[in-house]
């Protein structure tokens, strides 16, 4: 179990922005906070705040996000979202830009590729490589485009003279606004696909069973790689009580409450990024098992000679019958994995105070 506990950790850490600790990074909750920068960073970088002033010199990725952002510095990469974005930026490679309104200044350079994704989008610069954009108006203003133009809108309204030298490519219900003044290598059109999705009976017993499937799989593993926890379960389960599955019921409840809003500070932080996201690795692990130690726990108290493994296996099968039910078969599950939750949180506090308990234990004199 600690090495599959290790292994996910070090997989956070992997996935951890490095610009919080090897740049300056500010994160403000703060709706009213303005931020503006003009330092230079020889790593990635992260601004955030309502409205975002970048003029840095990054050599990375350059992380921007606000309901306002302006970016007028010099970058590798650019990843830029909030409710209005405009750039006059200089970025050696590619831009990725998300937000209602987002704007490429005449002043703009940009090396490669451009990604877009928002209500209206506005290109005033030329852009040697491909533009991608999906948006309800797209607006090209006498520019010049090397690669292709893949577009997903309502509207592409060209302005003066607009050159594309690969493939324009659109959806064949978008409206083309002075395509007269436009000059493409070759021109494509695709119909949109529209997904019908209908949940029939046939369906729902298939998800059933893949999800039964699962947690069976999920247990089996689970017991296989923690046997000591799963035979203390075991013992405790034979000699517990109504009481003792209020307490936990109750600790889970809490649990599923204070842990989120806790990790939530941590990260908040800034400094307690790392503690925060592990917190919160910790806890979608310890729900997604909940429900594995809940079945562990009522199989050990009515089949207690039998195994773990059989025991907790019938005990899921039964529940996956439970939450047929309607209404009442989710609320079921629900208070079991609240159960199974407090069982797991009770078990690592218990064992904190059985090490405690050894380390301040006196020594015997001879």
């Amino acid at each position: 179990m600690k090495k599959i506990i290790g292994i996910l950790l070090s997989a956070v850490f992997a996935l951890t922005p490095a610009t919080v600790f090897a740049t300056q990074a500010d994160l403000r909750l703060n709706g009213d906070y303005d931020f503006k920068t003009s330092d230079e960073f020889n790593s990635s970088t992260f601004f955030a705040g309502n409205k975002v002033e970048d003029n840095a010199v990054v050599h990375g990725i350059d992380f921007a996000f606000g309901s306002e952002v302006e970016n007028k510095g010099s970058y590798e990469y650019g990843f830029h979202a909030g409710n209005k974005v405009v750039t006059s930026g200089t970025y050696e490679r590619d831009l990725f830009a998300f937000g209602s309104e987002i704007v490429i200044a005449r002043e703009a350079k940009i090396a490669r590729d451009f990604y877009a994704a928002g209500s209206k989008i506005e290109i005033n610069s030329n852009i040697p490589g491909s533009v991608f954009a999906t948006a309800s108006k797209i607006v090209l203003n006498n520019v010049t485009i090397g690669g292709d133009l893949r577009v997903a809108a309502a509207e592409v309204e060209i302005i003066g003279d607009v050159k594309i030298g690969g493939t324009f490519v659109y959806n064949e219900d978008l409206n083309v606004v002075g395509k007269d003044t436009m000059i493409a290598g070759e021109i494509e059109t695709y119909q949109p696909i529209l997904l019908s999705f209908r949940w029939n009976e046939n369906l729902r017993i298939i998800f059933a069973v893949l999800s039964l499937a699962s947690s069976i799989v999920i247990a089996v593993v689970f017991i296989l790689i923690a046997k000591r926890f799963f035979n203390s379960l075991k013992e405790k389960a034979e000699t517990a009580d109504a009481k003792y599955v209020l307490v936990n019921l109750g600790i889970g409840l809490l649990g599923v409450i204070v842990v989120p809003v806790l990790a939530a500070l941590l990260i908040a932080t800034i400094v307690g990024i790392p503690a925060g996201l592990l917190l919160l690795l910790a806890f979608v692990i310890a729900l997604v098992l909940s429900v594995t130690v809940f079945a562990a726990f009522v199989g050990g108290k009515i089949m207690p000679k039998q195994s773990a493994i059989l025991s907790t296996t019938i005990v899921l099968i039964l529940m996956a019958v439970i939450g047929y039910i309607p209404v009442a078969g989710w609320i079921i599950n629900s208070v079991c994995g609240l159960i199974g939750f407090g069982i797991i949180l009770t078990s690592i506090f218990d064992k904190k105070v059985a090490q405690k308990a050894k380390v301040e234990e006196p020594k015997e004199e001879e």
